[in-house]
């Protein structure tokens, strides 16, 4: 006679008691947009209004047509696996477009490196350059902040602060009041989205990681 086999739920829950699992998930926290999915739960919006989502971001227009045609003209080339490093002809391009829009100057060959969105470029990086045996291993992030950067954070087994956000002050972006202390520029890493945050704004920030426990993470 066959043993009678618990629901999903009953088997799922004893397996993630009993299944060796890295302790550092147990720090992780739900994505806000489950969060804000479960806030929405039976919640029926007003028709007299017209929504304004708060979501995640997703384009709102349909694809280029441009677009749309070099995905459909570059299909035969999904039957193999891309090169880690990326094609050439991307990262130098990648490349032109920072040195025409930021005045860069990077070697496309060993400071370039696509990826398959933010998320994977920011929480590779924590695992790269955060070493937690360091006594106060601590990356900084704004707040508002994109929520891999306390995942990874706390994966790579660091800590977290938070700079809050403060109209009162402006990024040295902005030209008008900065949030820096005076002094010497802190010895850190920083990982910026160049669309959104102009390179001269994160200099301060920038250097080595061997003089210093601080890695600072902001798009």
């Amino acid at each position: 006679m066959m043993p009678a086999i618990p629901p999903p739920a009953v088997m799922n829950a004893a397996a993630a008691s009993s299944v060796p699992h890295n302790p550092l998930l147990d720090k992780l926290h739900p994505y806000p947009f489950e969060r804000l999915r479960a806030l929405n739960a039976g919640i029926t919006p007003s028709a007299a209004y017209r929504p304004i989502s708060l979501g995640i971001g997703e384009p709102k227009h349909p694809a280029p047509k441009l677009i749309e045609d070099a995905l459909m003209a570059s299909l035969k080339g999904l039957s193999g696996y891309p090169a880690t490093a990326g094609e050439p002809a991307l990262r130098e391009a990648i490349c032109a477009w920072l040195q025409r829009r930021y005045g860069l100057s990077l070697n496309p060959a060993s400071q370039v490196l696509p990826v398959n969105g933010s998320r994977e470029a920011l929480f590779a990086l924590a695992q790269t350059v955060i070493d937690p045996s360091r006594a106060g291993a601590t990356v900084v992030c704004p707040n508002p902040f994109y929520q891999i950067y306390e995942g990874a954070a706390l994966l790579a087994g660091a800590q977290t602060a938070f700079a809050n956000s403060d109209p009162a002050k402006t990024s040295p972006s902005t030209g008008r009041k900065s949030t820096r202390p005076p002094g010497p520029a802190p010895s850190c890493s920083t990982s910026a989205r160049p669309a959104t945050r102009p390179a001269r704004s994160c200099r301060w920030t920038s250097g080595a990681c061997s003089s210093s426990s601080v890695i600072a993470m902001a798009l």
